[in-house]
């Protein structure tokens, strides 16, 4: 399987894609006689024009000669967006019996990662606003509605647009801050319910190495001001807004906050890549008087027997020689590392969370060995990894339930 630029000999199979998924993915919002318009016909000149333009390609995943997807990438058409900033893709489109098995995802990674090559800072969408379902995937990917709406053309069907940023300096983390956003598991409501009880006062906290902000979004509810902190201009670029949540690029063991600023500092699924002395050393001069540190991790996720098997194998062999030595910090559960501050017992959690497969396969892809695997050999092990799971999940856009145990290690000055 092939991710490349498509050619005219694809434009028959594009335009097959194209109606198949218009077929199944539009009945029922866009209007029948619309759909039938739209026929193979009217879909291969269609793409006859747009693929014969070579400056701006559509994108095509083929399996040994069959086309399963493809999607197209321009400047933005739309007033008042810089076509040189912002790109736009017109089109994705997947055959309807492959949904949730990261075909889309794919494309749109490799669009990203164009974009950002060519200097573009953000990306932008349309999609139909009945069209529940796209909708859900764009947002778990990052997108957000920025207010745009439109109806599609000859129609009278609404449309709403979607945008999402991209980082304006490739880092370690450029590849896959989207993921992060989309895939990463997220904490239980009890773990910050117990922190914010254990705190001194509610008045701010800081969310170190925050990530997209999972942490932080979880804190804010019950603080009055969050400070989320994330050495990768990345992560930070896909981080949640909220209202009551700063987020700023700093390094753990240099937050630039003020002296006894903060009634509670945490890192989550992070501490095992500080400078832990120097980060302790900088917890305790942003801590107010008995304010409280939190650091925790999660490991191994389980769904089933069956499935299990497969992803451990995945994770102890197929990527296990691409893990860092700080993974070995995780699996004991944090209980090895030095934790310089007044402990108190605080109850294991778990994360609990409904995953299709394509979920499970864009979390595996934010594991720093999969990333590993991939610029070692230069090619994806989950495809495999995927295809190996499908039999015993079954339908892959089935939610099946995932659970993390977390481990917590907390303490005051």
């Amino acid at each position: 399987m092939t991710l490349r630029v498509a050619t005219a000999a694809d434009v028959a199979a594009v335009a097959r894609v194209h109606v198949a998924s218009w077929d199944v993915a539009y009945r029922g919002i866009m209007p029948d006689d619309v759909i039938a318009r739209t026929d193979t016909a009217y879909r291969t000149r269609f793409w006859t024009e747009r693929i014969a333009t070579r400056e701006w390609p559509v994108l095509v995943i083929d399996a040994g000669g069959e086309i399963l997807a493809f999607c197209q990438m321009v400047p933005s058409p739309d007033p008042g967006d810089d076509r040189k900033t912002v790109g736009h893709i017109t089109s994705i489109h997947v055959l309807p019996h492959l949904h949730g098995r990261g075909h889309g995802r794919a494309l749109l990674d490799h669009a990203f990662a164009e974009f950002r090559r060519r200097g573009f800072r953000e990306v932008t969408l349309w999609v139909l606003e009945g069209n529940a379902s796209a909708r859900r995937f764009y947002e778990r990917l990052g997108f957000y509605e920025d207010g745009g709406r439109k109806t599609h053309s000859g129609t009278e069907v609404p449309e709403v647009r979607y945008r999402i940023g991209l980082p304006r300096f490739p880092d370690h983390f450029s590849g896959v801050s989207a993921g992060y956003a989309a895939f990463r598991p997220r904490y239980p409501d009890a773990l910050f319910d117990l922190l914010a009880e254990a705190a001194p006062a509610r008045d701010a906290a800081w969310d170190c190495a925050t990530g997209n902000g999972q942490a932080a979004i979880g804190l804010a509810r019950h603080f009055a001001h969050v400070i989320a902190t994330d050495a990768s201009e990345a992560q930070i670029a896909h981080a949640t807004p909220h209202p009551r949540v700063t987020y700023r690029v700093a390094r753990a063991e240099a937050s630039d906050l003020a002296d006894r600023s903060v009634d509670l500092v945490t890192a989550a699924q992070a501490v095992h890549w500080f400078d832990r002395p120097r980060f302790w050393v900088e917890a305790r001069r942003v801590l107010r008087p008995r304010g409280v540190v939190a650091v925790w991790t999660y490991w191994f996720f389980s769904i089933t027997p069956e499935l299990d098997g497969v992803v451990q194998r995945f994770y102890k062999h197929t990527v296990g020689p691409f893990w860092p030595p700080e993974r070995k910090l995780t699996e004991d559960r944090y209980r090895t590392i030095d934790f310089p501050f007044t402990e108190f017992p605080v109850p294991e959690f778990t994360i609990e969370q409904r995953l299709t497969l394509e979920d499970v396969a864009g979390y595996i892809r934010t594991w720093s060995a999969t990333r590993g695997y991939v610029e070692r050999h230069g090619r994806d092990p989950v495809e495999t990894l995927v295809a190996e799971l499908a039999p015993a999940w079954g339908d892959p856009r089935t939610p099946r339930l995932a659970r993390w145990p977390v481990a917590v290690r907390a303490g005051r000055i």
